[in-house]
């Protein structure tokens, strides 16, 4: 995270530009917070956004994930099947 009262000019070496960062916004994402450290974690504003649910990841994989790897791997379908196992509870 920069702070604006020191980094206002940064030089991108690779386009050997100077950029103004001091209204910059940066995105990032990360699976878990633990990993970043304290003094940074404190600088940032961390928006938390639930994950999918056992249907949807389902789906997803019937969807996306099976025909792709059926494909590249040069398999059909037609000996594929799936069953849905009930959870007790």
């Amino acid at each position: 995270m920069l702070d604006p009262e020191q980094n206002f000019s940064f030089q991108d070496h690779y386009l050997d530009v100077p950029f103004d960062l001091r209204k910059v916004m940066f995105v990032t994402t990360a699976n878990v917070l633990d990993t970043v450290p304290p003094p940074l974690r404190d600088r940032m504003e961390v928006i938390e956004l639930a994950g999918y649910t056992e249907e949807e990841k389902l789906e997803i994989a019937k969807r996306h994930v099976v025909p792709k790897q059926l494909a590249e791997n040069g398999l059909t379908g037609a000996n594929l099947t799936f069953e849905t196992r009930r959870s007790s509870g």
